[in-house]
């Protein structure tokens, strides 16, 4: 004789527990799991949002004085091992590049090198409006405390919006144009020396600016400085600090000021500082750089 199996109650198939007994196992294990997730919470610890600076810079891109306003930002250079990273800082006044870094790492070491730099080179007042992005180098607590100890006035761009640092994006759009593009570097090493040299003995020195009026960003500098002359007494004073590269025999610009370097020139050309010196507030956590290959050069 063939037995049918009789079915089980409805809710405890298989389960052999009466449906009120299933649904209260249910209900504590579920009452179980809530209480180990609040544990582990509890023991997690609790994340703080990054400090955000209003946008008090506000694209206000021409002070009328030097060191009353940096702007800062970061951007990539391929080389053949592995990406590295360049960080600028530049005066508003001058388009000066006062402070910039190089590391095969995008982190706030390489934004506080930077940073470094420039404190060293220029030794602004307090007051000073520092303008960068949101970016977590920026925002980290290292970097605001060099910010704080040196009395700057904080500045961030708004979400997603690449104008409020319209001048630092240019300067970059400007090396690739005139350098970077036109290279292919080794490594992070190699890279450095090339920006550094463009930086240095060309970008800052003899580089000519529509917005200064074009001349360099030393020259416009020096002008600025010097009192109410001629024009020609001006020029002249002008060219001999920038190394005499003021004008072809026809009165026109040489033509040789408008180009690059050489690709590839021997040695960087950067002066560095006597191991005596000493300047404003900036603190590095040189522990974080080892087993790094950071190529950064300290001024």
């Amino acid at each position: 004789m063939h037995l049918r199996q009789s079915a089980s109650p409805r809710g405890s198939a298989g389960s052999g527990l009466a449906p009120g007994a299933k649904a209260s196992c249910e209900t504590d294990a579920r009452a179980a799991a809530r209480t180990a997730s609040e544990r582990r919470s509890a023991a997690r610890p609790t994340r703080t949002t990054p400090p955000i600076a209003p946008n008090v810079l506000d694209r206000q891109f021409s002070p009328n004085a030097r060191n009353l306003a940096w702007v800062t930002d970061v951007t990539y250079l391929a080389t053949h091992a592995g990406w590295a990273y360049l960080a600028v800082i530049l005066d508003l006044f001058s388009r000066r590049v006062v402070g910039w870094a190089v590391s095969d790492t995008n982190d706030r070491i390489l934004a506080l090198e930077a940073l470094g730099r420039a404190l060293r080179a220029r030794r602004p007042a307090a007051g000073l409006i520092h303008h960068s992005d949101r970016g977590s180098p920026y925002a980290s607590e290292d970097y605001q405390d060099v910010l704080d100890a040196n009395g700057f006035v904080g500045s961030m761009s708004r979400r997603g919006d690449c104008w409020d640092n319209a001048v630092a994006e240019s300067f970059f759009a400007t090396l690739r144009a005139e350098l970077v593009d036109h290279e292919r570097y080794e490594n992070p090493s190699a890279a450095t020396a090339s920006v550094g040299e463009y930086i240095e003995r060309f970008y800052n020195v003899r580089r000519r600016h529509s917005h200064l009026g074009y001349v360099s960003p030393l020259e416009f500098e020096v002008r600025a400085q010097l009192p109410a002359r001629s024009c020609s007494d001006q020029g002249s004073t002008a060219t001999t600090a920038t190394g005499g590269n003021s004008a072809s025999p026809n009165g026109s610009r040489a033509r040789r000021d408008r180009g690059p370097p050489p690709r590839h020139p021997p040695g960087n050309g950067l002066a560095r500082p006597s191991s005596g010196a000493t300047g404003p507030v900036v603190q590095v956590d040189r522990s974080m750089t080892l087993n790094r290959n950071h190529a950064a050069i300290a001024a």
